[in-house]
């Protein structure tokens, strides 16, 4: 059993409220030096991603599980032509970027009055990751850079 003390424990709940979580959920027991316990149990197994804009959302490792997923073998079946840019290192378009973006945004779960446990962004989150992505898009039209593939 991991023994922390409570200072540590409210600088770790300090932590993840600092990283956009509005509730953390734990389950286990806590257990006081004079021996007193407190259970704490939740069904509730999915927690709120950590992330509260297109660049947080980008870096994270869920964006990154959904990409290695994407882009694996049904690439070739789904996307031929981007999957042949890849696999010759010449990589994604800008469009298609975001058009990543967009899937994996909408797949996510966003809170909502009916339910306000079981989910992963906030309206507000999710809000504000779409302003970024449809800011980029502009960007890239506005600029003629679209279609241009990324980092080239």
């Amino acid at each position: 059993m991991k023994e922390i003390s409570i200072n540590e424990l409210i600088k770790i709940l300090k932590k993840e409220k600092q990283k956009g979580a509005e509730t953390v959920f734990y389950k286990g027991t806590l257990v006081s030096e004079n021996g007193n316990s407190i259970i704490i149990t939740t069904e509730r197994q999915y927690l709120m991603k950590y992330f509260t804009n297109l660049r947080e959302m980008n870096c994270s490792s869920e964006y990154n599980d959904f990409l290695e997923s994407k882009l694996g073998n049904d690439l070739f079946i789904s996307e031929p032509d981007r999957a042949s840019r890849i696999a010759d290192g010449e990589g994604s378009t800008h469009n298609e970027i975001i058009e990543d973006f967009r899937e994996y945004l909408n797949s996510l779960k966003v809170k909502s009055e009916d339910d306000d446990e079981n989910f992963d962004i906030t309206q507000e989150v999710y809000d504000t990751i779409e302003s970024d992505i449809n800011s980029c898009e502009e960007w890239h039209i506005n600029n003629g850079s679209i279609n241009d593939i990324a980092g080239v």
